[in-house]
């Protein structure tokens, strides 16, 4: 045992001498080496293809979330100006339905068929339309 312990390591005993010559034979043929380094070249260019692939898609995602938010608030934006408009012109109707049906400012919001208001009894007050189908009375909550 003595003996074992004071012998120099050169690494070549054993398994490691059948490994090494393996390897050494295995890096000296180029039958064998081309075709390895080109898997593992495809293989590098694939790994990196599915990477920019992933990256993109996020960026694409990220952007469409941007873009879908910023239509919303367009669309929104639109909607309000829309409803405030007739929020004016509804209360103009109210204030004097008489001056609003004779400045006919029906034509400056074609959109706008009827009015009607309503009282806080659930009686109605006025209506633009005044021949047309009466209205059922709205349940206020």
């Amino acid at each position: 045992m003595a003996e074992a312990a004071l012998r120099l390591w050169t690494g070549l005993d054993g398994a490691t001498v059948l490994g090494r010559s393996f390897v050494r034979r295995a890096s000296r043929d180029v039958r064998f080496i081309v075709p390895i380094c080109i898997i593992l070249i495809c293989g590098s260019f694939a790994a990196a293809a599915l990477l920019q692939m992933r990256m993109d898609r996020g960026r694409a995602l990220a952007q469409a979330a941007t873009f879908e938010r910023v239509r919303a608030a367009d669309v929104a934006h639109a909607a309000g100006q829309t409803l405030d408009r007739y929020a004016r012109l509804g209360a103009v109707f109210a204030a004097s339905p008489q001056q609003y049906r004779s400045a006919d400012m029906a034509r400056a919001e074609p959109a706008i068929r009827d009015i009607a208001v309503w009282g806080p009894d659930g009686a109605q007050q006025a209506r633009f339309e005044a021949a047309a189908a009466p209205m059922p009375a709205p349940i206020f909550s």
